[in-house]
């Protein structure tokens, strides 16, 4: 078994800060906790508006970027396209 562990020391005060509130809002917007098999899935409110939405969210280890997708299909992404900003 590996040990895992947050480095916070990454970020400076206001990174933390920002951090903090972020996850804060995260957790109290969740609606489920589901274990799956490579860990968890969190079920959020977007689910209710949109629930046609696939979302997949990617950090690998030691990466730079995140990417969010937001896909289901080509109608999904007519929707997408339409939307402003």
């Amino acid at each position: 078994m590996r040990l895992l562990a947050c480095d916070l020391s990454a970020f400076d005060a206001a990174d933390r800060a920002r951090h903090s509130a972020l996850r804060d809002e995260l957790r109290a917007r969740r609606l489920d906790v589901r274990e799956v098999a490579e860990g968890y899935a969190f079920v959020a409110l977007e689910r209710r508006c949109c629930p046609f939405f696939d979302f997949a969210l990617d950090i690998a280890a030691g990466a730079a970027q995140v990417r969010l997708t937001i896909g289901g299909g080509s109608d999904v992404k007519e929707f997408l396209r339409a939307q402003p900003g």
